[in-house]
């Protein structure tokens, strides 16, 4: 087995490379670039002293892994330092030559087989050669790609695979991403990639927040989630642009959208060609109808490359934004975008599908659409809403209560989360004659317990207590959240609240809440316009009268 423990950040990176490891290669070399920025360290090589010689190295292995991912633009970039420096480089090694091992020959033969049938769509075909392989035999591209399909298919776990990666390249940072979001233990997980190195080096220094920080993006059965690892490793790597899409996922993930798009856009600033994540932030850009944005993201996308299946996530979203509400063309470049990623299956390209279905009136589609986003990755909230959006929609309120009930209970979905219990309580309270309003009341104070910072339990809490003629304490509950967060939905409750009241209580309750809030959350100009809706209110009911 080979030992790391000497290995120099460098040395990690040609290893990557040479195993075929590109998505992982683009990111090491990406910390790397960002910490001789920040000055922390020189690049180093076992192999090799001469800085020159690393420095030109460095480039080369950059450029070539960003090419072999297809990020053309920003492999030019690289290509050109890399022929800018004095000394020739020659090519590093790839691995042993076919003709020095048959065993080899016959391996990377049934690889190349394999990648041969995935060009022609045989998928199963595919994997069943790379399975023919026995165990011991197989490389860290092979062991990777079975983790892959195993992950998009009924069947074998494929976390053995992910784990046989670790072994062989502790440092593949997308082995340790596709753990942490089957919920292996964190704990199990630095086990098997700390134990081989010494995290100790100056180079390896960021390893170990990066692991607790990929390991609290994903919201299963928790308390509140937490954001200290991943802001931690945004210092540590500053402007980094895969720890700020990290930080900008586990926003995203946690149902912060406002500090994801915030996140995002300081992202784009940063990197104006950055591709990974970007599917999200698209998706977060529709969902607040922020059409410019989203149009530049788009355009960017398509000059960058046309081969990752992000850029036509973002043209699908924009066609959705756009008034007229391209649905089949968004649709279209849904399919593409799946047709570009693994096992053909893209999640928010099924997600787009969805949408685009719902916004032509096809909610059996949409179901569908939905359904295959889940299975995909059960874990991510925005396809379950999708599904229970679908069905409620087409009036069949049972169904929607149904899956969510599902969600909830399931092990390796979404579990008991504060959003998936404030969402089973939403599709309760909609029911019609609910015989549930006693189970909804408790799941959403469960959900304020797990996370005090949502809104949407808190505000429909509040609209059950004033359903249950308990007005003051929905009023009370109301008021204490609007001492700490600014939030739109929660003054409209409130107005809608005291609004069969007269305008000198109404007064009297929203100038109490004023004085008792930090200025930096609610301005005077939200509490007049919430005044003035208030009273207008009550003068409508009155000339009603």
């Amino acid at each position: 087995m080979t030992s790391f423990v000497s290995w120099s950040l460098l040395d990690h990176i040609k290893y990557l490379f040479e195993q075929e490891l590109f998505e992982d290669a683009v990111i090491l070399c990406s910390i790397a670039a960002t910490l001789r920025e920040m000055k922390v360290l020189p690049l180093t090589s076992t192999t090799n002293s001469s800085t020159q010689w690393n420095e030109s190295l460095f480039h080369y292995l950059y450029g070539s892994a960003l090419y072999e991912v297809h990020e053309y633009q920003r492999a030019e970039h690289y290509f050109k330092l890399c022929s800018s420096c004095k000394r020739p480089l020659t090519k590093p090694e790839r691995p042993k030559s076919a003709s020095t091992e048959i065993a080899t020959m016959e391996f990377e033969a049934k690889y190349k087989q394999y990648l041969s049938c995935l060009k022609r769509n045989k998928i199963n075909e595919a994997f069943m050669i790379l399975e023919t392989i026995q165990g011991k035999q197989r490389t860290p591209k092979i062991n990777m790609a079975l983790g892959l399909y195993y992950m998009h298919s009924v069947g074998k776990s494929p976390i053995p695979c992910f784990k046989e990666v670790l072994r062989q390249c502790p440092l593949s940072l997308e082995a340790i991403r596709h753990l942490c979001s089957l919920g292996v233990k964190s704990s199990e997980i630095s086990n098997l990639v700390l134990n081989q190195l010494t995290s100790s080096r100056q180079d390896l220094q960021w390893l170990p927040i990066w692991l607790k920080a990929e390991h609290d993006m994903y919201p299963r059965d928790r308390s509140s989630p937490t954001f200290d690892a991943l802001l931690q490793l945004n210092r540590k790597l500053a402007n980094n642009g895969y720890a700020m899409a990290k930080l900008a996922d586990g926003y995203f993930l946690h149902g912060r959208y406002s500090e994801s798009l915030a996140t995002f856009k300081k992202l784009v600033a940063v990197d104006p060609h950055f591709i990974r994540s970007m599917d999200v932030y698209a998706f977060l850009l529709w969902k607040h109808r922020k059409a410019e944005a989203l149009d530049r993201l788009a355009c960017g996308l398509l000059e960058s490359s046309e081969d990752h299946p992000e850029t036509w996530i973002a043209l699908g979203f924009h066609a959705l934004c756009s008034q007229q509400g391209r649905s089949q063309q968004a649709h279209a470049f849904a399919e593409k975008s799946c047709k570009l990623s693994p096992m053909g299956a893209n999640y928010f390209g099924l997600l787009l599908q969805g949408f685009a279905a719902l916004k032509a009136k096809g909610r059996d589609q949409a179901i569908e659409k939905f359904s295959e986003a889940v299975k995909l990755k059960p874990y991510i909230y925005e396809a379950h809403q999708g599904v229970y959006e679908a069905y409620a929609e087409s009036k069949q309120t049972r169904q929607a209560t149904m899956h969510l009930m599902q969600v909830v209970k399931a092990e390796n979905g979404m579990g008991t989360t504060s959003r998936s219990l404030t969402l089973l309580a939403r599709s309760v309270l909609e029911t019609p004659m609910s015989q549930h309003l006693a189970k909804a009341k408790t799941w959403l104070e469960k959900a304020i317990k797990l996370d005090s910072q949502n809104m949407e339990a808190v505000r429909l809490l509040a609209e059950l207590l004033a359903r249950e003629s308990n007005k003051q304490e929905a009023i009370k509950l109301i008021e204490e959240n609007l001492k700490r967060f600014n939030d739109a939905s929660l003054r409209q409750v409130l107005a809608q609240l005291l609004r069969p009241v007269g305008e000198e209580e109404i007064r009297n309750s929203v100038e109490r809440v004023r004085l008792e809030l930090d200025d930096r959350h609610v301005t005077d100009e939200s509490f007049t316009a919430l005044l003035a809706s208030s009273a207008n209110e009550v003068e409508m009911d009155s000339t009603d009268q």
